[in-house]
């Protein structure tokens, strides 16, 4: 974003630093897509869980062009879950429209899952951003949807109540 030298995961580790309220130390798990190509029990389980209990994907609008990295985000299917936080990234707002004239395989952005979510559904749990301070305030708003109901109750995160019952 812009030469500031901070990496996605810079980004990703200080959006963690800022969510208040939980009490135990956010880390982030960084998975490299083209890892779920694999097939075998240990694959299909980590990505079960990643659709099941929720993630986030972040989109680089660039290289998710490239066929190695497209294929297997598309094979995943986790654009397709409803608790998944997508986050669609570009070096410059520009980006985020010139990049959707080159998806590969005959396939254009409308037939994208994120883009039937962003534009037709109007899910809140998915956006775009084109630089460092949108991503970290995305995150930072959104990420509190992926902790367990029994965690927001206790750390009392924006907006949450205590349970009493």
């Amino acid at each position: 974003f812009g030469g500031s030298g901070e990496t996605i995961a810079d980004l990703v580790r200080q959006a963690l630093g800022n969510i208040e309220g939980y009490q135990k130390p956010l880390v982030p798990q960084f998975i490299d897509i083209r890892g779920f190509n694999e097939i075998n029990k240990t694959v299909r389980r980590k990505l079960r869980g990643l659709r099941n209990n929720g993630c986030i994907v972040i989109m680089d609008v660039i290289s998710t062009r490239h066929p190695v990295v497209q294929q297997p985000y598309r094979r995943s299917l986790l654009d397709a879950f409803p608790n998944v936080l997508i986050i669609r990234i570009a070096p410059t707002s520009d980006a985020l429209v010139v990049m959707q004239q080159m998806i590969r395989f005959s396939e254009q952005i409308v037939d994208l899952e994120f883009y039937k979510r962003f534009n037709v559904d109007f899910d809140g749990k998915c956006g775009q951003v084109s630089n460092g301070l949108d991503l970290t305030r995305w995150l930072v708003e959104h990420m509190p949807q992926l902790l367990p109901e029994e965690e927001k109750a206790k750390a009392g995160i924006r907006g949450e109540m205590y349970k009493t019952d």
